[in-house]
């Protein structure tokens, strides 16, 4: 399987509720993570929240779960413990940005967006969000972001999924890891 950075993954991958075929609080006790059982404030696992949130906005659970390990590690729990924090800390601290939304570039998060569950929430409102967005410029060019403009790369998407991938984060190289993890995951979300 080769990375195509014009279609890095097909929609379905992305779009489409797909909660029925699988066990979050499972796979994620598989693959060592540390909110596998996490009961959020609703009382509601990490889990069923994701299921119920994507299946409200049509999003696929198998990419809430890519996001969450390319955003935080959350899923594999393999990350480094910054200096001070302890290891409940550290988690608490991903947890609080699990999904990366509404996370300003100094690294704080804006409040509403704080915690988990909101976290969740936010992941699947943005991703409808972005998908109807990005529907009608598939087969266009399409800019992706750079330091500066002289590096600025024009590309032409075949797909909804892949430039949902870059209004995400408009980079290559985030796209590619997001095709890695997926790949490590669910090799059978990238087959025709």
């Amino acid at each position: 399987m080769i990375f195509d950075e014009t279609n890095v993954l097909p929609d379905r991958a992305l779009l489409g509720y797909d909660g029925d075929s699988i066990d979050v609080s499972a796979f994620l006790k598989a693959h060592g993570s540390p909110i596998a059982n996490r009961i959020l404030p609703s009382g509601f696992s990490f889990g069923s929240k994701l299921k119920e949130r994507c299946r409200e906005f049509g999003i696929s659970v198998r990419w809430g779960i890519v996001r969450l390990q390319c955003e935080s590690g959350l899923v594999s729990g393999q990350f480094p413990t910054r200096n001070g924090y302890t290891r409940e800390q550290e988690i608490a601290q991903r947890e609080s940005k699990a999904y990366g939304v509404g996370c300003l570039d100094d690294g704080r998060v804006i409040e509403k967006w704080l915690g988990l569950e909101m976290q969740i929430h936010g992941f699947a409102y943005f991703c409808a969000k972005i998908s109807q967005k990005v529907a009608p410029m598939v087969g266009k060019p399409y800019a992706l972001d750079a330091a500066n403009k002289e590096d600025r790369k024009v590309i032409v998407c075949k797909n909804v999924a892949t430039l949902m991938l870059y209004e995400y984060t408009p980079h290559v190289d985030a796209a590619r890891e997001t095709w890695d993890v997926f790949r490590r995951y669910f090799p059978e979300s990238l087959t025709a």
